[in-house]
């Protein structure tokens, strides 16, 4: 799954290319491959690639640069919450001084880049049911617990 889910990265940050560009216009035009679905009588490997896209959801982050795709504002509900006048004030602060796009980043490696080993790890930690935060304390405390032996 790591493996195909690595083939969707590629789509998402090489929209370019050949494969990208095919695989956009057949089976999704209008979006994103993120929010893509699979359509009617998909090809296998189109299913294949389209199953790994939990995987890339869960992992991918947007680095924001000037703000022009990472669609960070709910505008609807700033302009709810807030008075006219402060939303006003809100819109205006710029969040970064970074120039360039925003970027799509991996959150699973320290380069922001997707590999294979990465999402094998997201996975897995993803079936084990732990997190990030969680480092497999819950085991270290169960095996250096205090008990009877056997």
């Amino acid at each position: 799954m790591a493996m195909l889910a690595k083939q969707g990265w590629n789509i998402m940050i090489k929209p370019e290319s050949l494969v990208a560009r095919m695989l956009k216009a057949r089976y999704f035009p209008n979006t994103s491959f993120l929010d893509s679905h699979l359509g009617h009588n998909p090809s296998y490997s189109w299913r294949s690639i389209w199953s790994s896209r939990h995987i890339l959801a869960t992992g991918c982050r947007w680095r924001i640069g000037d703000g022009t795709k990472g669609n960070n504002w709910d505008a609807g509900k700033i302009n709810a919450i807030f008075p006219s006048n402060v939303a006003k004030n809100i819109f205006a602060v710029p969040l970064f001084d970074i120039q360039g796009p925003d970027v799509l980043i991996w959150k699973g490696d320290m380069n922001g880049l997707y590999s294979v080993k990465s999402g094998y790890n997201m996975v897995m930690n993803m079936k084990q049911g732990t997190d990030d935060n969680n480092g497999g304390h819950d085991w270290f405390c169960v095996w250096n617990a205090h008990v009877p032996p056997k």
